[in-house]
C-alpha cells in the first residue's frame, strides 16, 4: 500500500472514532474551568489579605496613617 492510501485510511478512520470518555473530558473541563475562575476571582486578593494580617500581627497597623478621601472632579 501506498503512504496516502494508509494516511487516507488512517484520517478517515480517526474521524468518525467517537470518544466513549465524553463524561471524563466534561469533568475534566469542569474542573480546568473552576480552578481558572477560583485563581481570577480569588488570587488578586490574596498579597493584600495576608499584608494586612502581617502589620495587625507586628504592630505596624495601628501606626500607619489613616487614609483621607478628597474629593477631586473629573472634567
Amino acid at each position: 500500500m501506498s503512504v496516502s492510501r494508509l494516511v487516507a485510511a488512517a484520517s478517515r478512520q480517526y474521524s468518525t472514532h467517537t470518544s466513549h470518555n465524553s463524561d471524563r473530558v466534561a469533568g475534566a473541563i469542569g474542573y480546568a474551568m473552576t480552578g481558572y475562575l477560583a485563581g481570577a476571582f480569588v488570587l488578586p486578593f490574596v498579597p493584600p489579605y495576608l499584608a494586612s494580617r502581617r502589620t495587625q500581627q507586628d504592630g505596624s497597623f495601628q501606626t500607619r496613617p489613616p487614609i483621607t478621601y478628597t474629593y477631586r472632579p473629573v472634567f
